[in-house]
């Protein structure tokens, strides 16, 4: 055993595996160190600094470093080379070592927008508590504090898609929303909503974040979430187009009507509370007994004869062609659908698994399957159902209930006969009638495969 460095003051070897990095004090003594929780190297002289990121018990990822030294400086930049190469990139394919020695690594860098006012206001110091976990991973984050409502809808619009690789949201859906609206205002908009989007939670829905790392066995920190930037790259992610009879709205998350939006949006009310203003409206909610009528219609998924015009995979197709036009919609809807009829205690539309992070709603989707779920109740059920079915959301079990109806479908109208307000991404829309219909693959959100 060749031992050409040192650490923590003994002799050991040092070898890239296809594993892992693994450091040897004899022949059995040895530890191996994932690929997946190595973030990159940094040299100095003799020093070599190796950033990892694993977990602690609960499963939340951590920064610490092992540092090793060797007295020939050459084999310690060409470690720093090769080490930064295979923390970004899959060792099994990766290119030969030499090859890689030859690349010149162009220095990342992303735009980090933070809502500093969003939830509890604690968004600033969250990211302070993870930008060591960008830093490791050699990633120049610019930051910038959004200053009133829709100022990120204004930096996206203007935004310079060359100078960032990607674009990341420390704040909640909403925040995220607000890139999302800018991006599609742009004339260049096919290529805009390309730009890989992350999202580390610090506001009061965070409903997609809570989706990715589900999806990925990650446990829900905002360590985590960076730790899923870094190491990840861009992913497809579905986006729906939602309108109503004057304005279109991007959507990526979900669209509540009756008791979820009414919660929702007259939950800003208590919005000092953070999180638990969700709890408060929903209690007050259940206690009022309300109904709300309106009739949706929906394209069945099993209607193999609809599904291309759906599946826009190459992001390039916005215009709604298969709805009929959005003035006519409440009398007539397009041949094969299906149509359910109120009163209604509970709609909730989504293309992801949790629409907030409380909420497992749809424990089938996934957020580039190309579906929408919507999960409605469309009986006058009793307080002590409708009590349970709401105690149910945080699991998933509601869906086993009996009064749940999960609907899967491409596209789906909803004519309602009140002038109230439905919440599309935490987001206010008006209107009496709603089309939306979802777009695969449009968008892109910096994650481990999904």
């Amino acid at each position: 055993m060749s031992k050409q460095w040192e650490h923590a003051g003994c002799s050991v070897s040092l070898k890239l595996l296809d594993n892992g990095i693994q450091i040897a004090w004899d022949e059995e003594d040895v530890e191996v160190t994932s690929w997946r929780d190595v973030l990159g190297a940094t040299a100095k002289e003799s020093e070599l600094t190796i950033d990892l990121s694993p977990y602690n018990k609960h499963g939340q990822r951590f920064l610490e470093n092992i540092v090793v030294c060797s007295q020939d400086k050459a084999l310690v930049k060409r470690y720093e080379a090769l080490i930064c190469y295979y923390a970004r990139h899959d060792f099994i394919n990766a290119l030969p070592e030499e090859e890689i020695l030859t690349k010149i690594e162009v220095e990342r860098k992303c735009l980090v927008l933070i809502n500093p006012v969003g939830g509890t206001g604690n968004a600033l110091k969250m990211f302070k508590q993870v930008k060591g976990i960008f830093k490791a991973a050699r990633i120049n984050a610019i930051v910038k504090l959004t200053e009133h409502a829709g100022h990120a809808t204004e930096l996206a619009m203007e935004l310079d898609l060359k100078l960032y690789e990607f674009v990341v949201c420390v704040g909640g859906d909403g925040l995220l929303s607000e890139v999302v609206q800018g991006l599609m205002k742009r004339k260049d908009w096919s290529d805009a909503i390309q730009l890989p989007l992350g999202i580390i939670p610090g506001g009061s829905g965070n409903g997609l974040a809570k989706s990715m790392i589900k999806h990925v066995k990650e446990e829900f920190y905002p360590e985590n979430c960076a730790y899923l930037i870094v190491k990840g790259s861009p992913q497809p992610i579905d986006m729906m187009t939602t309108r109503n009879e004057t304005e279109t709205f991007i959507s990526f998350l979900s669209l509540a009507w009756a008791f979820i939006a009414d919660v929702d949006l007259d939950s800003e009310t208590y919005r000092f509370l953070g999180g638990l203003r969700f709890t408060v409206s929903a209690v007050a909610k259940v206690l009022s007994r309300k109904r709300w009528y309106g009739t949706v219609s929906y394209l069945p998924a099993d209607n193999a004869s609809s599904v291309s015009q759906y599946q826009h995979k190459d992001g390039t197709v916005l215009t709604p062609n298969f709805l009929p036009p959005i003035q006519k919609a409440k009398d007539s809807v397009p041949k094969g659908w299906k149509t359910i009829k109120g009163p209604f205690s509970f709609f909730w539309a989504t293309s992801a698994a949790y629409p907030s992070s409380d909420c497992y709603l749809a424990p089938q989707a996934h957020i580039n399957d190309g579906y929408i779920y919507i999960v409605v109740v469309p009986e006058n059920v009793s307080l002590l159902t409708q009590a349970k079915l709401l105690l149910s959301l945080e699991t998933g079990k509601h869906v086993e209930y009996p009064q749940v109806q999960v609907i899967k479908t491409r596209a789906y109208q909803l004519h309602r006969d009140d002038s109230e307000y439905v919440s599309v991404d935490g987001e206010r829309l008006s209107g009496s009638t709603i089309q939306v219909e979802i777009h695969r693959g449009l968008g892109r959100i910096m994650s481990l495969p999904l």
